[in-house]
This record gives structure tokens, C-alpha cells and sequence, in this order.
């Protein structure tokens, strides 16, 4: 399983193309615990709120706090980042950023 690409420094670096965020977000995979080849995991796992219920000022991130945090990690990577869902339960979920392995 491959994770999304949401940023990509290879045709526009940090640039994020919100026109289709929401459909980008979407098709976030799950992933498990597994790290895919060739990515390598970028920062922590953001915890977000899958329920709807979840408030501003509850842990979990709202799905408009989601989409503010995805954009500003892209915006500061510099680099090509993707997203899979790491681990999820009935209200919440983690998503991971991943950012391309080095070649040795």
C-alpha cells in the first residue's frame, strides 16, 4: 500500500492545491503500522477526529484543524510528503506523514 502524496516538490513545491484537498483527504489509505517502501515517517502522527463530534478544543484535531495542519506541514517541508492512516477506532484516527527515503 502506497500512502497519498498531497505535496509534491517534484512539479510544485510548496504549493498545496486545495481545489481538491478535500477529495486528496479522502483517499488517505490505511496503512497499519507499516511503513511503505521507500517513504520513511515525517514528524508525529497527527490525531484527528473521524466522528464529527469532536470540538476545537478537545485532543483530537477537527477536520478543519486537519486540513490547517496538513496544508503548513507541506508549506514548511519543502519536500514531497504523503499520508496514511496508521491506526483508527470508532471516533478517532492517526494520520502519519511520510516523507521519500534517501537513496543510498
Amino acid at each position: 500500500m502506497k500512502p497519498r502524496i498531497i505535496g509534491n516538490c517534484d512539479h510544485d513545491c510548496n504549493v498545496v492545491d486545495c481545489s481538491d484537498l478535500e477529495e486528496k483527504i479522502k483517499s488517505i489509505p490505511k496503512m497499519g503500522q507499516n511503513t511503505p517502501r521507500g517513504w520513511v515517517p515525517y514528524e508525529d502522527a497527527l490525531f484527528v477526529d473521524h466522528s464529527g463530534f469532536g470540538g476545537p478544543t478537545e485532543l483530537a484535531l477537527t477536520v478543519d484543524q486537519f486540513k490547517r495542519q496538513l496544508v503548513s506541514m507541506v508549506d514548511k517541508a519543502g519536500f514531497t510528503l504523503a499520508f496514511g492512516i496508521t491506526d483508527i477506532g470508532p471516533f478517532q484516527l492517526y494520520i502519519q506523514a511520510f516523507k521519500k527515503a534517501k537513496k543510498e
